[in-house]
């Protein structure tokens, strides 16, 4: 191996190495939050959380079971086939999919935060989740996947971009 790789970009960035395992895995970061506190006043408030394997998050989204949306009509095909039309525009649909995507958010939530350093009252992660979608503010909430989105946004990103590089 080699340390000159090839880098068709600015040459301002630092010198791309080859990755390790290590470079690879999850990461523990301290997120800030800015936010205020009971009186109104201006607070930063930092969450321990650690980033999400792409499998943690499939397992996540999965494990949430979305709800079947209503069959408005039936028809049939020309070759006698019978086949269900549906509803996805459907108001107790809409809002049992809405319900459904607010349980995965407190779901990686749960998943994220560095409960070693963050401990959630609970016994298991049903219980925890509860309280989490309970007493937790959503600007918390949404602050903290918008966070996790971006990060696992820019390392694809930068694999992305790393991957134009390469001499072909």
């Amino acid at each position: 191996m080699t340390d000159d790789i090839p880098v068709a970009h600015d040459t301002d960035i630092v010198k791309p190495r080859y990755a390790t395992l290590g470079d690879l895995k999850r990461k523990d970061i301290d997120l800030r939050v800015d936010t205020k506190d009971d009186d109104g006043n201006d607070i930063s408030i930092l969450l321990p959380i650690r980033t999400l394997s792409f499998f943690q998050i499939q397992q996540i989204r999965s494990s949430v079971v979305d709800p079947n949306p209503p069959i408005e009509q039936v028809s049939k095909t020309s070759d006698g086939i019978v086949r269900p039309v549906y509803n996805y525009n459907d108001a107790n649909y809409r809002a049992q999919m809405n319900l459904r995507e607010i349980e995965r958010m407190h779901r990686t939530l749960l998943a994220a935060l560095r409960q070693d350093l963050f401990p959630i009252p609970g016994d298991t992660d049903d219980e925890k989740v509860e309280y989490l979608k309970s007493e937790i503010d959503a600007s918390i909430v949404q602050a903290v996947i918008v966070q996790l989105n971006v990060l696992a946004g820019e390392a694809r990103a930068s694999i992305e971009a790393r991957a134009d590089t390469f001499q072909r």
